[in-house]
């Protein structure tokens, strides 16, 4: 039995019995140690997924759910369906915790689970395109943002990593930490109503809350909706950066009005934000392709 551990290399001890003050070397000693008290299991420690260069029997992941999301791209690139994952902490993000049922779980019963966890198939939104994505390629996501809601979250996720949301000692300071990056970067948004790009879905694919308008903004996420993806998209209309905000807000905290789709094909002109769960990017291309693909992750979940 081999078995990957991947740690955000940011990230701080701050679950459990452990000193959120201690460094990442103890961190990583006690999840080495705990992954063994478990299962007779060689562990591998990678501090990044992109060190993962051999497949293996499973993989344990200390991070959020940008670590969640390039883990999961670098399994992929191995082979068709993911090795098991378990989640076991860290990292400000917590859409999977809370949708394995996983989010109130100490860290050490998290990683009890590995002993006998029963595993789940979930699917992914498979993304490909023409033109250049920085700073890296991304081939699967589960939460995707293009335009002004990307914006957003471009400049909330720099406001958590100036105050070093993922370093609060405690599940209440964090989430207080990210309210309130993210409200401020909602009042930064509206005040800025220039945008250099353009975005439109094409019209292969069924239109958008029957518009095939230009886009300012466009948000898509698995809420684990049978057979496809939900979408929200904001067309280009008086006052629609005030939409587009409200929307994005109600997409963070449950289905809003939005559309499922299995395919959808988006063109695109100038350099346009992107986030992929979470983490910023900057798209420069013509043509962009949302396809959903079940069964592609495997995750460790409580029964």
């Amino acid at each position: 039995m081999r078995t990957a551990l991947v740690l955000n290399p940011h990230a701080r001890p701050k679950e459990g019995l452990l000193d959120p003050l201690l460094g990442r070397e103890e961190l990583e000693k006690h999840l080495v140690r705990k992954i063994r008290e478990t299962l007779d299991t060689d562990v591998t420690v990678c501090h990044g997924a992109e060190h993962l260069k051999e497949l293996p029997d499973q993989v344990v992941v200390y991070g959020g759910d940008g670590s969640i999301m390039t883990t999961y791209n670098q399994l992929l690139s191995m082979a068709q369906q993911t090795p098991p994952i378990l989640i076991v902490g860290g990292g400000s993000g917590t859409y999977w915790l809370h949708n394995l049922g996983m989010q109130g779980m100490a860290m050490d019963d998290r990683i009890r689970l590995l002993e006998d966890g029963p595993t789940k198939d979930y699917p992914l939104i498979r993304v490909t395109y023409d033109g250049t994505l920085s700073p890296h390629d991304v081939s699967y996501a589960d939460s995707f943002g293009l335009g002004d809601v990307a914006s957003w979250v471009h400049v909330g996720e720099a406001l958590k990593g100036r105050w070093k949301s993922s370093q609060m000692r405690t599940p209440m300071e964090r989430s207080a930490m990210i309210f309130f990056s993210y409200a401020l970067a909602g009042a930064d948004y509206v005040a800025r109503l220039e945008h250099d790009y353009k975005i439109r879905t094409d019209e292969e694919c069924a239109s958008i809350h029957g518009s095939v308008l230009p886009l300012i903004g466009l948000g898509v996420k698995l809420y684990s909706p049978e057979g496809g993806f939900a979408v929200q998209a904001t067309p280009r209309v008086p006052n629609a950066h005030i939409i587009a905000l409200l929307q994005s807000a109600g997409q963070m905290v449950g289905r809003g009005n939005e559309e499922v789709k299995r395919e959808l094909t988006l063109t695109t002109r100038g350099k346009v934000p992107v986030h992929f769960n979470g983490t910023p990017f900057l798209y420069e291309g013509k043509r962009m392709q949302l396809t959903y693909e079940p069964g592609k992750v495997r995750f460790i979940c409580p029964g």
